[in-house]
């Protein structure tokens, strides 16, 4: 599976379902209530530190791939698994792939492409990012082009210019 194949070529370990009690160190990646979590210190499992639940989980955790909303049926489908394997794929990608970056004249990050090495031969994703009049990032569209899979995320801000929810669809065609 490519994820594996990701995942070893970064050096991270997959460690499979975090569970209370166990030994934990840094690149370990875990699974919990949906989403994965990447290890960012030494440190034995507990509630305190539960990814995502406790009270200093942060603190040895950092969020890999967050969980996706199910579709229409409550079930995660072939699409599903899909988009979120094209964010895991893009997030790992900038460790080990040739990439180019675009800037409009506010000098704002505006296209991201990433490709399999330096020469530029084959891009494996495109990423549009969009700002609003008060140069606040409004939406990303990531698209994987070997399959045209796209994820998009809106953001949206309070009137203090604070995020206040992402909204995240993906689209694909699912054999």
């Amino acid at each position: 599976m490519l994820r594996d194949t990701v995942i070893r070529s970064l050096g991270l370990i997959w460690r499979g379902e975090w569970t209370d009690g166990t030994a934990y160190i840094v690149n370990d990646l875990v699974e919990h209530n949906g989403s994965s979590y990447i290890a960012i210190q030494n440190h034995t499992a507990s509630l305190a530190t539960e990814p995502g639940v406790g009270a200093s989980w942060n603190s040895v955790w950092n969020l890999f791939v967050e969980k996706g909303d199910p579709g229409s049926d409550g079930v995660f489908d072939a699409c599903d698994q899909l988009i979120l394997e094209m964010e895991m794929e893009f997030k790992t990608s900038h460790l080990c792939h040739y990439k180019e970056f675009t800037y409009n004249v506010q000098k704002q990050l505006t296209d991201i492409d990433i490709y399999t090495d330096s020469t530029a031969n084959v891009r494996l994703f495109h990423k549009d990012l969009t700002y609003n009049v008060s140069k606040q990032l409004i939406q990303t569209v990531l698209i994987r082009i070997s399959d045209s899979a796209t994820l998009v995320s809106d953001f949206t801000y309070d009137g203090q210019k604070n995020l206040i929810s992402t909204e995240r669809s993906g689209y694909c065609s699912c054999p």
